[in-house]
């Protein structure tokens, strides 16, 4: 099969090839390219590793966004946007959205402190969620049926479970060591002793 080839000639009369399109219509670039002033694919290259990126550039306040789309519209779109108005700013935070009945909503921002909101709850595989109720309330759920939660940590590198929730048991609470409370109010079972 057969390859079309675009080289330019040096100073010095050398020819470097610098796109190549094959038969099947897949063209490669020597170097990166860039379309007008706002996007630019290259590879970067160092002693220790390769890189291939995507770049998108704009002077105004929205950086760019890459969407994800089919026949009927948008289904995702990452965002980079500048941080704190102005184009002054040199902050910026990337926002994650999804199509909801049609239209795009933001379900992820994260800041350019680290600092990430979610939109929703958030699971950690199928035995946790973090969220939040209909009265702003923060809710940590065990999504496991009569499943317990623990709450874990190191002591002087040895693994503890500090707090033990049994769910099985309407929520039994099982500390390792002492509790400390300024205002300890305890309901204590008939006959148990205490």
């Amino acid at each position: 099969a057969g390859y079309l080839q675009l080289s330019t000639r040096g100073s010095s009369g050398d020819v470097t090839e610098r796109l190549r399109i094959a038969a099947d219509g897949a063209a490669t670039f020597t170097s990166s390219v860039t379309t007008g002033s706002t996007v630019e694919i290259r590879t970067a290259t160092n002693s220790s590793s390769d890189t291939t990126y995507l770049k998108l550039k704009n002077a105004g306040e929205n950086v760019g966004h890459i969407d994800f789309e089919n026949g009927n519209g948008s289904l995702a779109r990452i965002t980079g946007t500048k941080e704190g108005g102005g184009a002054a700013a040199n902050e910026g935070f990337l926002s994650f959205s999804t199509a909801v009945n049609a239209s795009l909503t933001e379900q992820l921002r994260i800041a350019s402190s680290g600092a990430a909101t979610f939109n929703s709850s958030v699971s950690a595989g199928a035995g946790l969620r973090i969220s939040t109720d209909g009265s702003n309330n923060g809710v940590i759920q065990n999504l496991g049926q009569d499943k317990s939660m623990f709450f874990s940590g190191d002591d002087g590198g040895n693994g503890i479970n500090a707090l033990v929730l049994d769910m099985e048991a309407a929520g039994a609470a099982t500390f390792s060591s002492t509790v400390t409370s300024t205002g300890l109010i305890a309901n204590v079972p008939t006959g148990s002793g205490l």
